[in-house]
């Protein structure tokens, strides 16, 4: 724990883990997702003096910059930086440092795109912040249904009560 710095209004949710004895540096408005491995360290293998490693460690802190946001099932590997505003998709293993509003995805995770520096930076200055706690501060989920869901699967959707059948 003394090697873990937190940011205000950071969330890590339950069923995540922290090796952090390379150190773990979490920013401000952070989100974690369920079921997160963050790794700081690595065994040594080569030349090692037993195998397949022995008692030696590299340290190799990880470091998730302001408002960045790590989702369900990811992986951040040891000495990867997730740049501020970034976002790391669910079930994504970090193995590379990943920029500034970046979003990446997969195995290993790769940029698939970013997202608006303007509207992000507009949405900093006005104060316009998620503290990733949503059922704690707007008591609720907006709910929406993407118009070409709705037209794809509408049968369906009013099967699970989500739509009226003649939406």
């Amino acid at each position: 724990p003394s090697r873990v710095v937190l940011g205000d209004w950071t969330t890590i949710q339950s069923q995540s883990a922290m090796h952090s004895i390379g150190g773990v540096h979490i920013g401000s408005y952070v989100g974690i997702g369920y079921r997160v491995l963050i790794l700081s360290f690595e065994h040594r293998y080569r030349n090692a003096k037993t195998i397949p490693f022995d008692d030696g460690i590299f340290l190799q802190p990880v470091l998730v910059r302001d408002f960045a946001w790590v989702g369900w099932g990811s992986m951040l590997m040891p000495g990867v930086e997730i740049g501020e505003g970034a976002i790391v998709s669910m079930g994504s293993v970090v193995t590379k440092s990943v920029p500034p509003l970046a979003i990446v995805l997969g195995n290993p995770a790769t940029v698939v795109g970013y997202r608006s520096r303007e509207h992000f930076e507009q949405c900093k200055a006005e104060g316009r912040v998620n503290p990733h706690r949503i059922l704690e501060v707007y008591g609720q989920f907006e709910e929406m249904i993407p118009l070409m869901t709705r037209r794809r699967h509408a049968r369906e959707l009013a099967e699970m009560g989500l739509i009226d059948q003649g939406s």
